[in-house]
């Protein structure tokens, strides 16, 4: 950044994000809402952000941020082409966030006001369209609009100390969506709590979320509702651990089909943890959710069942 925080009245910083997400497996509740359900689901993101910042004092400075995002979603669709969508964003917010020794990441946003614009992959051939599609012609690629409004947000605000870390998440608001073809819309209020803590014997959190978005495929609008929860145990100095966690996610309401899709998961795992910040060990996952044999997901035309998976891990990551 321009400007030292603290002791210039202004400054400005500046930041990048890459970030490449990829599902191999079937992870209802503990995958973004709006993935498809399916495996082989890859997850591209890019932040560009402009932080003009103005204020003399370490612990609170104000910030008005103005920030870009690309996002790059693809998966498998049978032996179709690849589906997925392109989401452009741009986002601006006025808030405070403090520059000590003690404060990670993240900031306090009072108000903050989000467009974007999402092109989705064209239909698989001889897919069709629903009888609630939100678009009837059945050629061409599917897109939409959105705005997002957001009051008191706390944004991934980390705080440590020398055997704790905290990391909250809070946020209320509304979403509005519209395609710009047919002139549907579709408008809800949304909001999240999270929060996660880290002990030198463990963690804890707790998360719950209700959003806007559309279907993968772009051709309906809904919502999602989630809950989560995780707790671990890492006792000092044994060099073992265990955790669960647990989730719950339904998607859709009565614009998505005749019913909702409910999901859940609960994943259990158990670890050797030789030096700081590297765990090795097993986990068993059990989801409970739509099966999808191929091909894009259809949420009116959907079975459940319990899945099952065990399998090795190697994590070499100690941040919240």
């Amino acid at each position: 950044g321009f400007g030292e925080p603290g002791r210039d009245d202004v400054g400005i910083d500046l930041t990048l994000r890459y970030e490449a997400l990829h599902q191999g497996t079937e992870r209802w509740a503990l995958a973004p809402s709006d993935w498809a359900w399916g495996e082989n689901v890859s997850d591209e993101r890019i932040e560009v952000g402009v932080w003009p910042r103005a204020g003399d004092d370490d612990d609170l400075i104000g910030l008005l941020p103005v920030r870009y995002r690309l996002r790059n979603v693809t998966y498998p669709r049978g032996g179709g082409p690849v589906g997925g969508f392109t989401t452009h964003e741009v986002t601006s917010g006025i808030g405070i966030r403090a520059y000590d020794d003690e404060f990670v990441s993240g900031w306090w946003e009072f108000v903050g006001v989000s467009y974007s614009r999402t092109q989705f992959a064209p239909p698989a051939p001889g897919s069709g369209r629903l009888s609630l599609a939100l678009r009837t012609e059945p050629e061409g690629m599917p897109s939409h609009e959105r705005i997002d409004l957001r009051a008191l947000n706390i944004d991934q605000v980390v705080l440590a100390e020398s055997d704790f870390i905290l990391g909250m998440n809070y946020r209320v608001g509304a979403s509005w969506l519209w395609d710009p073809v047919t002139g549907v819309d579709y408008g809800i209020f949304t909001g999240g709590l999270g929060v996660r803590a880290k002990f030198e014997d463990g963690e804890i959190g707790l998360g719950m979320s209700r959003e806007a978005l559309a279907t993968p495929d772009g051709r309906r609008f809904t919502e999602a509702f989630r809950f989560e929860g995780l707790i671990e145990v890492r006792p000092e100095d044994s060099g073992i651990g265990a955790g669960v966690r647990g989730g719950f996610h339904q998607y859709g309401n009565d614009t998505a089909g005749p019913k909702p899709v409910k999901s859940g998961a609960i994943h259990s795992r158990w670890f050797l943890a030789p030096i700081e910040g590297a765990k090795i060990g097993a986990y068993h996952l059990a989801t409970h959710g739509p099966r999808v044999d191929g091909g894009a997901f259809d949420p009116v035309h959907y079975d459940q069942a319990w899945a099952h998976e065990l399998g090795l891990f190697l994590e070499l990551n100690d941040q919240i």
